[in-house]
């Protein structure tokens, strides 16, 4: 029978791969993590998955996410490699020779089958690095976090996402660990030709009780994929007098009906405007979906916290949406077609900005290597010079607020927040005016910009480049190449003006 400690931990894993295509694998992650800047999201619940908000993990990110968002503590390394010799108690360790008889393999894989309980860490290293991680999640099965034999997250040569439709997380045999692949010639997993070393561990064994919301997730809300959306994703600002709209949305995954109650509290600084609390009987593979709105108070901080939502007592990730002190007015939006006026003349973007905020009496830097520059720190690492995020000012610095990214950014509390930047940057984050701002390198040297104006991005797209108007599908596929150049901001100049 199953302990309440292992039960939690694997209601936990599983809300991970009820997320679908919600969970990305991030293929250098485990890198980034070590010299530049990650994109997976080891501390965000599952809940945190929707289609506005991807999680990206890795193997050992999700590992370290499930045992985190059940116990509210983390196992002591997040790295393959590490978690060999770092995660204990280490019930079984082998170093492979490769020189193993057919007959020693069986009795090895016999005496693994034996060890094994749900919950348990199985990792192995590669001698050429790396590895991967799984979980045992029963007498047949385990799951992970795996590219399996896709493509994953990002292309940084080609500068695109690659997402899959089902996404990353898989549920297996356990004798996948041991079975040869298709072709017959080579095994799969621990007994790879591949495989330096493997371990076994039982962190469970080192955890004291699940938190109270992971006993929620498991009693309540087991079988249920929740989720809360808003109206204002990623970029898109509310400003004072708002209305900002939430849906939040409860799937059955089961096969049997199941109540749902939910209860939903809005956000401090904001009077609701409608909707009020649900619940009622859920049959298999439908959905409960309850709808409310708030209207925004006084815009005096950076964003709005999300809504307190709870399904069946647990309490749902909900998102922040960001805040501005105005929104736009004709005023505004007769300046910025001044700016683009300005940049098809030949003016560079940076410039002709700060050329129209001359006019209105606002001091700006004007040229592109140098404005950006001021929102980072310098600094030698490993991967050579990289750039630091300075602490976020949007009112001073003008930047959205965690819009920024590159394969050359990097902020030590990266890895530990889920709030210091985003992951995706879409055409909907965009508001007319909004500048985006590029370098190839940690210097600014051949800084490049462009000007969203509503419909097109004008302005250079690489660094020598000359001026272009994109729109439709060139606009989108810039837009996705952010996250493969040095380092890039999404500035909002136009908040200088509120």
């Amino acid at each position: 029978m199953t302990d309440i400690k292992t039960a939690a931990l694997l209601a936990c894993a599983r809300a991970y791969y009820d997320r679908g295509a919600n969970v990305q694998y991030d293929q250098y992650s485990m890198d980034r993590v070590l010299q530049l800047t990650p994109r997976r999201r080891i501390y965000q619940p599952p809940e945190a998955g929707t289609e506005q908000n991807t999680l990206y993990l890795d193997c050992s990110g999700f590992i370290h996410a499930a045992y985190y968002n059940t116990f509210g503590k983390t196992i002591p390394a997040t790295l393959t490699w590490h978690m060999i010799d770092h995660v204990k108690p280490r019930i079984l360790y082998c170093q492979l020779t490769h020189e193993e008889t057919e007959d020693e393999l069986r009795e090895l894989a016999e005496k693994i089958r034996l060890l094994l309980r749900p919950g348990d860490v199985i990792t192995y290293e590669l001698h050429l690095g790396n590895g991967h991680t799984m979980m045992v999640l029963n007498d047949h099965q385990m799951i992970h976090c795996s590219q399996h034999g896709h493509l994953g997250s990002y292309d940084y040569s080609k500068r695109c996402n690659r997402h899959i439709n089902r996404g990353f997380m898989w549920i297996d045999s356990l004798e996948d660990l041991f079975g040869p692949l298709p072709d017959g010639r080579e095994r799969n997993f621990l007994f790879s030709s591949r495989v330096k070393r493997f371990a076994i561990s039982r962190p469970l064994e080192c955890f004291g009780e699940p938190t109270e919301e992971a006993l929620l997730r498991l009693k309540g809300c087991a079988g249920l994929r929740c989720a809360v959306t808003t109206s204002h994703p990623g970029g898109r600002q509310a400003c004072p007098g708002d209305t900002v709209h939430y849906t939040v949305r409860v799937d059955n995954l089961t096969e049997e009906t199941q109540e749902a109650k939910i209860l939903f509290k809005a956000p401090a600084g904001t009077v609701l405007l409608s909707g009020i609390d649900a619940d009622g009987s859920i049959p298999p593979g439908k959905t409960l979906t309850m709808q409310a709105a708030v209207r925004v108070g006084a815009a005096d901080r950076i964003c709005l916290d999300g809504p307190e939502v709870r399904v069946n007592g647990m309490q749902i990730f909900a998102p922040r949406v960001l805040l501005r002190c105005a929104g736009s007015t004709p005023e505004k939006e007769a300046l910025i077609r001044r700016a683009a006026d300005a940049v098809r003349g030949g003016t560079g973007v940076m410039s002709a900005v700060a050329e129209v905020f001359r006019g209105c009496g606002v001091a700006m830097e004007p040229r592109e290597q140098q404005y950006a520059l001021t929102c980072f720190h310098q600094f030698d690492a490993v991967a050579g010079c990289v750039l630091a995020r300075l602490p976020q000012n949007p009112r001073q610095d003008l930047a959205v607020y965690g819009m920024f990214g590159g394969s050359g950014v990097i902020t030590p509390e990266m890895a530990y927040s889920e709030h210091v930047r985003t992951t995706q940057l879409r055409l909907r984050d965009l508001e007319s005016g909004d500048v985006i701002w590029c370098s190839d390198d940690p210097y600014g040297i051949g800084a490049y910009a462009c000007l969203f104006t509503g419909n097109s991005l004008l302005g250079v797209f690489e660094s020598g480049g000359e001026t272009q108007t994109l729109q439709g599908a060139e606009m989108e596929r810039f837009i996705d190449s952010l996250f493969g150049r040095y380092a890039f901001l999404l500035l909002r100049p136009w908040q200088a003006m509120n």
